[in-house]
């Protein structure tokens, strides 16, 4: 069914593009040989807000070792909290 789809597409498009299946590998090397050069940010991307509308901008890629820190020492309170009660 997938290659119908594709052959159809590739038969009847206006533009000069050819649509093919690829697998992961194939696609990372086509990025490779592309030489692109990705931008990289050193800045927080904030607001992490956890209120109404929930942000959470970049929280699982953005200052992981301080988030590390807090993962630890709210690990540690919780202990302490079960001990004193």
């Amino acid at each position: 069914m997938l290659e119908r789809i594709l052959n159809y597409v590739n038969h009847n498009n206006d533009v000069n593009i050819t649509v093919r299946q690829s697998t992961p590998s194939e696609y990372v090397s086509a990025l490779k040989q592309e030489k692109i050069t990705w931008p990289v940010r050193y800045e927080d991307s904030m607001p992490y807000q956890d209120g109404d509308n929930d942000y959470w901008v970049g929280y699982f890629s953005s200052r992981p070792g301080a988030k590390k820190e807090v993962r630890d020492d709210s690990a540690l309170i919780n202990a302490e909290n079960r001990l004193f009660s």
